[in-house]
């Protein structure tokens, strides 16, 4: 390893790890998984292989204990596809097998073809009486022999047929997602330690329901009916939970969803028009003038 190079730490995820617990809901179940892996001093990276190929990988989180460590980054990945390889020795024998099985076929059948012509062919007139049944006997012997050895040659290229496919499965390279997810995490270390990676994530494919289970015991006086109640529970993620902490949750997880998505919304107030101006007011009448009174003057 070349100075400033990361420690590569390349690991299968069954083998090397346990499941801690599973905490599974109605439609999806949350997967806590534990490693421990011995890191040296400086930078590491840590490959991962052999996750489910359900996992949510937007739900990935992973947390480190022990020893004085960093994680820096997490990346997740499909499993790389190896490079084909070429017909094993097992593949080639079989085709070589069944190769020579049809060209011994192909001779048999033009035998019997051959047989047949010459027999039609033949002049029975000018066969002797006494020699007649040795050449029947003789042809019926020929071709039984020839009949048992075509059928023994079709079926030994029908379970030749049947190996090839086999040994063709076997070494044909594997999608993408058979392969499983990868996660590559950098871990920066003060020391040469044994830390413990925790992986929590969420795969799909996996459920539970309810089930009910009504005894009746008519001896009991008090409690003549018992009702159980039981969880099914089903899971098809490629991963085993054999003798692993179950948790049935009735909650439905936050993660996983998309979220909703915001669209334009347009407000406008609203505005009463103003009320009318009032009427101009209007001018008083005048009030009538008081009569005037003539004072004449008496001299």
């Amino acid at each position: 390893m070349s100075q400033g190079e990361p420690h590569t730490i390349e690991i299968a995820s069954v083998e090397n790890s346990k499941i801690t617990n599973v905490a599974l809901y109605s439609g999806r179940a949350e997967i806590t998984r534990s490693y421990t892996l011995l890191v040296n001093i400086g930078q590491n990276q840590i490959v991962i292989n052999g996750l489910p190929s359900v996992m949510d990988r937007e739900s990935l989180r992973v947390q480190g204990q022990g020893g004085e460590a960093t994680i820096q980054d997490v990346n997740v990945s499909d499993v790389p596809v190896p490079p084909p390889v070429p017909n094993s020795q097992e593949l080639e024998r079989l085709l070589d097998q069944k190769q020579r099985a049809e060209k011994a076929l192909g001779r048999c059948r033009k035998s019997l073809a051959s047989l047949e012509k010459l027999f039609s062919t033949m002049d029975i007139q000018h066969v002797n009486v006494g020699q007649l049944g040795d050449l029947m006997n003789g042809y019926e012997s020929t071709a039984e022999k020839l009949d048992d050895k075509v059928i023994a040659l079709e079926k030994e290229i029908k379970d030749l047929d049947k190996k090839i496919k086999e040994e063709e499965e076997a070494n044909a390279p594997k999608h993408p997602r058979d392969n499983g997810v990868r996660v590559s995490i950098g871990v920066y270390a003060e020391s040469e330690s044994s830390i413990e990676l925790v992986l929590v994530y969420a795969v799909h494919s996996a459920w539970w329901r309810a089930g009910y289970d009504i005894r009746v015991d008519m001896e009991l006086k008090a409690t003549p009916v018992t009702l159980v109640y039981k969880a099914i529970v089903d899971q098809n993620t490629g991963e085993s939970w054999d003798n692993v902490p179950l948790t049935l949750e009735t909650a439905t997880p936050t993660y996983g969803f998309d979220l909703p998505t915001l669209h334009e919304w347009k407000l406008s107030m609203y505005r009463p028009m103003p009320p009318p101006p009032p009427p101009p007011a209007r001018a008083a009448p005048a009030a009538p003038s008081a009569p005037r009174m003539q004072c004449s003057r008496v001299l």
